[in-house]
């Protein structure tokens, strides 16, 4: 076939995180269709529809997923893929002691399982934290008695989790019992 040398092909798709919302539907994006008189034909794991270039992460599923594009315009026809990676994004499940006394502080740690160059985004709520970075554990003390709320957001493979909250009620110290 005299077809021409057209440059068919779909432009790369950043990694996708799936988080406890799911990701969006996106629409793909192809070049160099010739005149454009031709058709477009999808396939693969998410293509929603094999007319259209929309790709749903929820039904592809966590995994690198190859795209085809085929072109068809005059009896030419034109292949393009693409690898769209679809990722889990961890969510930064913790536990912390509460309630607990405001001499003893409480015991904050990582309670999932994420990749060693994982960042840990942690708020203390104002109190101190031992190391204070990373997965924990962390000895935490606040100065005063009162209901704090600590945070921690998990950056991993380029996915960033939601915020996940916990409060931890910190008690004044009992007195010491007076014996007589």
């Amino acid at each position: 076939d005299d077809c021409p040398p057209w440059p068919v092909g779909i432009e790369p798709v950043d990694d996708i995180c799936v988080g406890s919302l799911g990701a969006p539907v996106i629409e793909l994006v192809a070049f160099g269709l010739g005149n454009g008189t031709g058709f477009e034909i999808w396939e693969g794991p998410g293509i929603i529809n094999a007319d259209e270039s929309f790709f749903d992460p929820a039904e592809a599923g966590i995994g690198v997923h190859t795209i085809t594009l085929t072109y068809q315009e005059n009896n030419c026809t034109y292949i393009a893929t693409v690898d769209i990676t679809i990722i889990q994004t961890i969510p930064a499940d913790f536990i912390a002691d509460s309630p607990v006394c405001v001499d003893d502080g409480t015991t904050a740690s990582f309670s999932g399982v994420a990749g060693p160059d994982a960042i840990y985004t942690w708020d203390f709520a104002g109190g101190t934290a031992n190391p204070g970075t990373g997965p924990g554990p962390h000895q935490v003390f606040w100065p005063t008695a009162g209901n704090y709320t600590v945070s921690l957001i998990l950056e991993d493979n380029g996915c960033i989790s939601d915020v996940a909250l916990q409060e931890v009620v910190v008690e004044e110290a009992l007195p010491e019992p007076v014996l007589d």
